[in-house]
């Protein structure tokens, strides 16, 4: 009998515990909050992303998937660190463009049968600020 009334605490705590994380705004990777969530189908385990605050997502699998992520306020570049998480994670950069202040950078990488396209992107005149990236991810 106490072990029931231990396995029945030990639940109700793993449950308060998960209610709070998702009233946090979990977004549905570590190092993303917010109220937005990533799509159901994201690839999370393939393509991470910056932290920060997850202010747009939108998009599926057949269609590929567009987000915006506001980076925290630490003075790095933001644009820098998304690119270097995804080339420490297998991406490899193929093109980086710049125009009107509008900076881009194209990556692909291998993961099983799929290949996966990242455009990721900053500019200065974003909606979310100087310190938002936004990603374009695609399958081929």
């Amino acid at each position: 009998m106490a072990r029931l009334g231990a396995l029945a605490l030990f639940v109700a705590v793993i449950a308060a515990l998960t209610g709070f994380l998702g009233a946090c705004g979990d977004s549905g990777q570590a190092g993303l909050t917010g109220d937005v969530s990533l799509p159901s189908d994201f690839p999370t385990g393939e393509v991470p992303l910056l932290d920060g605050r997850l202010i747009q997502a939108t998009g599926t699998k057949p269609d590929g998937w567009s987000l915006t992520i506001q980076g925290t306020a630490t003075g790095t570049n933001v644009l820098d660190a998304a690119v270097e998480k995804l080339t420490k994670s297998g991406f490899t950069e193929s093109s980086r463009t710049e125009a009107g202040g509008t900076r881009t950078v194209i990556l692909s990488s291998k993961k099983g049968r799929d290949t996966y396209w990242v455009t990721v992107g900053s500019s200065p005149r974003a909606a979310g600020g100087p310190n938002s990236v936004f990603y374009q991810v695609t399958l081929s």
